[in-house]
């Protein structure tokens, strides 16, 4: 019967440079011949992104390329970013008035939560 060869755990190491001296100790053919291999499956979540069409003027697109331009980010993500600020400011607004019924008030409290 064949014998298994021990394998060889990883040290800890205490800083960067006493690993790195240790990797160049080290021989690549004998860390690959005592490795063993290993099934690993991921699981992804889906996208979370939707594809949305919106229809707005040319200004407000004008004015967030210019700014993403500023910024050096693609204009679509600096529209998004800003959609999210403007929804959590309305969200922050809108529970922070004196009028808004409880159901009102407890459906904004969820979603932001949720969100």
């Amino acid at each position: 019967m064949k014998r298994v060869p021990k394998i060889q755990r990883l040290p800890k190491f205490k800083s960067d440079i006493e690993e790195s001296d240790w990797w160049d100790k080290q021989s690549p053919e004998k860390i690959l011949s005592e490795s063993v291999p290993v099934d690993i499956r991921f699981r992804l979540k889906g996208d979370r992104k939707v594809m949305v069409s919106l229809r707005l003027d040319r200004a407000l697109i004008g004015k967030a390329k210019a700014l993403a331009k500023v910024i050096d980010a693609p204009y679509q993500r600096v529209l998004r970013a800003v959609m999210e600020r403007g929804i959590d400011a309305e969200i922050h607004t809108l529970l922070s008035d004196k009028k808004i019924g409880p159901r009102l008030r407890k459906s904004l409290i969820e979603l932001r939560k949720a969100v």
